[in-house]
């Protein structure tokens, strides 16, 4: 089976996007996947508070300016976490001065880090055999969010129980993921752990919001302090792996595998 590239997006940021695509990440690979998880939100790059990485190697940024490979960019976290499969990330530079020199490139230097990102999905896929190709995407519609949306197979769109939430997911689903022909699920997060009593009111709370955003949704994640309060320092379902949280993880995980 020939691997998957998936981005993972959102409307704006505080969807809890970051903690769902590493913990999915660290599952896959736990599974006996072979997974690469790089940060391509270069506007607010947060995968280095997880994984701090080797301050020898390079960064996504450098990798888009055309300084360096993929190769030179990875760190291989496989020991660290003892996981079965390959486990490898790609940090985004969190300087800033590298978010300043980000907000600033021209239409030029995006045309330029597409013709990359094309050659890193050929890379990973091809040559490194990788699984899954997890990408961490900017929120919102920028250049380099497109650019990683256009080159991955499926979209996973975070959206929470926010109407403008909603409402601005809807907005890029129309105008984004649909002009670029993309395979779109939305995952639901930080559902309010008393929001849904009963099995009814979860159906009919999906079928709600599916009507509404016109594309299926995979899961209803609760939202739980304790997650909220990792701050990301560490994997949760590395280091909880008994909680709801991450069992939800594990079920979506699954559903995601079942996807063609």
């Amino acid at each position: 089976m020939r691997g998957k590239v998936i981005a993972f997006h959102s409307f704006k940021g505080g969807t809890g996007k970051t903690i769902i695509v590493t913990n999915l990440a660290a599952i896959y690979a736990s599974k006996g996947k072979n997974v690469c998880l790089l940060d391509m939100d270069l506007r607010a790059p947060s995968l280095g508070i997880t994984f701090k990485g080797d301050t020898d190697k390079n960064t996504i940024n450098d990798l888009l300016n055309g300084h360096c490979k993929i190769k030179d960019v990875i760190i291989d976290v496989q020991q660290k976490y003892a996981t079965k499969g390959r486990f490898l990330v790609g940090l985004a530079d969190h300087s800033p001065k590298a978010i300043q020199e980000i907000i600033t490139k021209d239409r030029k230097w995006e045309m330029k880090a597409l013709q990359r990102i094309i050659t890193l999905k050929n890379t990973l896929i091809n040559e490194m055999e990788m699984d899954y190709v997890l990408l961490d995407t900017s929120p919102g519609v920028q250049y380099s969010s497109i650019n990683a949306i256009s080159n991955a197979d499926i979209v996973f769109t975070i959206s929470i129980f926010d109407e403008s939430d909603i409402d601005g997911t809807g907005g890029i689903i129309q105008n984004i993921y649909e002009s670029l022909e993309k395979k779109v699920y939305i995952i639901m997060n930080k559902v309010p752990l008393d929001f849904i009593i009963s099995e009814d009111e979860r159906r009919g709370l999906l079928k709600t919001v599916k009507a509404t955003l016109n594309k299926p949704i995979l899961t209803l994640i609760h939202c739980y302090c304790e997650v909220q309060q990792s701050k990301r320092r560490s994997i949760f379902a590395y280091t909880n792996p008994q909680h709801h949280f991450t069992k939800s993880l594990y079920e979506l995980s699954e559903r995601i595998t079942e996807i063609n």
